[in-house]
């Protein structure tokens, strides 16, 4: 697989510096010949009746095989593992036919060898809320998709890997403490991040109060930006609360279908007033009706908001906004 045309980029979790650093900290390499991985791969063939299992973890550039069985595998690019999809999202990724998901009819490991065409995956999540790898069944033919009590099955299985993985081979103080550590700077790393992007369009807010009686048109558009940049703080807090895990700084995104065009032109419209106000001039350049992406909506507005809040806010006198 090593000559795959890597042609798709992978999802990158919120919290990958410190999900990588747990991942290497654990020394699962070390512990690839025990019998009980394959013992979890014979299980999740018979739960799901699918030639081939495996036991991924997956860290920087790379999916590391820990354990396979029906197949000859060790390590892939990030790349070319679908598995990349399922530790960012931290939820089963169920896939009958690669050819029918939007996501992957031109995967490198779809259109190369093996030709992947089903895929169950099943995130292993630690008990600090960590996601450091998956466990698989795949086929090279199309499958029905398992049943709900097949998945809870799987379910089940990834919670005692993971387990597992937490009992180190030779208990240590010293290494239980660094484990402990990693999960703390990301925390804190986490809240750094929010008290910035909470305090960005909160001086938005707080600049355009002191217009609060409009007079004439032109101020009422100033309430309006005033209105925009509160729905833009009150997103980010809704995000926080609903989306996010405190403990991992992780974050989960939607993937679905979407058009940039709308997205940008309505951040433009929500910050064009406040970028006047500020002697900031925003050239539009080329926006054209389109193109049409894979992601998340929600999270991609306040992306681009916070971008403009930052030109308004740090920025010169001029900048250029395009797709």
């Amino acid at each position: 697989m090593s000559d795959m045309q890597l042609i798709r980029s992978y999802p990158i979790p919120v919290n990958e510096h410190a999900r990588g650093d747990l991942a290497e900290a654990l020394s699962l390499i070390e512990r690839r010949e025990d019998p009980f991985f394959d013992h979890i791969n014979h299980l999740v063939k018979q739960i799901t009746g699918a030639p081939i299992a495996y036991l991924s973890l997956i860290r920087a550039e790379h999916q590391t095989i820990l354990s396979i069985d029906g197949f000859e595998a060790d390590i892939l690019p990030r790349e070319a593992a679908i598995c990349a999809h399922t530790i960012a999202k931290k939820q089963p990724l169920i896939v009958p036919d690669t050819h029918d998901d939007v996501r992957f009819p031109d995967h490198p490991i779809v259109v190369n060898p093996p030709h992947l065409r089903f895929y169950i995956g099943i995130p292993v999540i630690l008990s600090s809320g960590f996601c450091i790898g998956t466990l698989c069944a795949v086929d090279v033919q199309p499958r029905e998709r398992p049943s709900d009590s097949q998945i809870d099955q799987l379910m089940s299985l990834a919670k005692m890997l993971a387990r597992f993985y937490e009992v180190p081979i030779d208990p240590n103080p010293k290494h239980a403490a660094q484990l402990k550590r990693i999960a703390m700077e990301a925390q804190a790393e986490f809240l750094s991040l929010v008290g910035h992007e909470l305090r960005t369009p909160l001086n938005g807010i707080l600049g355009l109060a002191e217009v609060i009686e409009p007079q004439d048109s032109e101020q009422a558009e100033l309430l309006l930006a005033i209105e925009s940049s509160g729905h833009h703080l009150t997103k980010i807090v809704e995000s926080i609360l609903t989306f996010t895990d405190l403990n991992t700084g992780d974050m989960a995104l939607e993937e679905t279908a979407i058009d940039l065009f709308p997205i940008i032109k309505s951040s433009l419209k929500k910050f064009g007033k406040l970028a006047q106000l500020s002697d900031k001039t925003l050239v539009i350049g080329k926006i054209a009706d389109g193109p049409r992406i894979i992601g998340d909506a929600a999270k991609l507005e306040l992306a681009v908001g916070c971008l403009l809040a930052n030109f308004i806010a740090h920025g010169g006198p001029e900048g250029r906004v395009s797709i």
